[in-house]
């Protein structure tokens, strides 16, 4: 998967984060402004630092291994293919440097150069952790939950009696059919994936008929 350097788009979560550098997803091919070295031991102090990090902050491992594409489109052998999995995340100046694992790959094999701002983050910046991660993705879900609780307190207060009665019901006959369908799956009955819509449309059949 290619996405351009510098780009805030991300393969997995938000894609549009606006303090997020991506760097590494170089598709099936090395852009030229990318390419090259003219700093050898720079090179070589970068791939050390990403083999160093490597070992406890590859984080987002998630969405399986990821062979390299260039190495694909210049047919090499499938055991011969360098496999990946994960992402680095790095905070540096209110910024997220996010790249692949398989970025040292790249520059190793490819002469991949990533450009000064990535450099410096890994030399100067903060290397989030897996824990670091879930921290940060509990707050986002917490963020989340409590806007939504807000907006549905703003909704109810906007309803009229008879929308706020026929929430409770629909509340109720979800209750209901979740209930039967947890009983039965305690009983060790063969449940279809329609059943909890049967069950609704059953026992709205019978409230109506009493």
């Amino acid at each position: 998967m290619q996405i351009p350097d510098g780009s805030r788009l991300d393969y997995s979560t938000d894609k549009t984060k606006w303090n997020r550098y991506s760097w590494g997803w170089l598709g099936d091919k090395v852009p030229e402004k990318s390419r090259g070295w003219t700093d050898q031991t720079l090179k070589r102090k970068v791939v050390n630092r990403l083999q160093e990090m490597a070992k406890g902050h590859t984080v987002l491992c998630h969405c399986g291994y990821h062979l390299c594409e260039i190495c694909q489109k210049k047919g090499r052998k499938l055991k011969e293919m360098i496999g990946m999995n994960g992402s680095f995340l790095i905070k540096h100046r209110s910024r997220e440097y996010r790249c692949p694992a398989q970025v040292e790959h790249y520059i190793l094999e490819h002469d991949y150069n990533p450009g000064p701002k990535p450099i410096a983050a890994l030399f100067e910046g903060k290397w989030k952790t897996r824990a670091d991660e879930d921290k940060e993705n509990d707050r986002e879900m917490d963020r989340w939950h409590k806007k939504r609780a807000k907006a549905r307190r703003a909704e109810e207060r906007a309803m009229t009696p008879e929308q706020k009665a026929a929430r409770a019901a629909a509340v109720r006959l979800e209750k209901f059919a979740q209930e039967k369908l947890k009983q039965l799956r305690r009983d060790g009955a063969l449940v279809s994936s329609s059943y909890t819509t049967k069950v609704r449309n059953n026992h709205t059949m019978t409230s109506t008929d009493g």
